[in-house]
């Protein structure tokens, strides 16, 4: 995760309001994470334990 300009390829969605890019090769492994905000930063879930990771 990045904050930065979305790059050539990237897919831009918007999110809750927020334009969030994702590279196409990483899409797949995306779509199921949330980013939550804890007490000491944010932390992603979901995110899938396959080999792919």
């Amino acid at each position: 995760m990045a904050l930065d300009e979305p790059h050539k390829n990237d897919i831009v969605e918007t999110v809750n309001g927020i334009q969030v890019a994702i590279a196409d090769q990483v899409r797949h492994l995306v779509e199921t994470v949330t980013l939550e905000k804890r007490s000491r930063g944010f932390v992603l879930t979901g995110v899938p334990t396959t080999d792919d990771c």
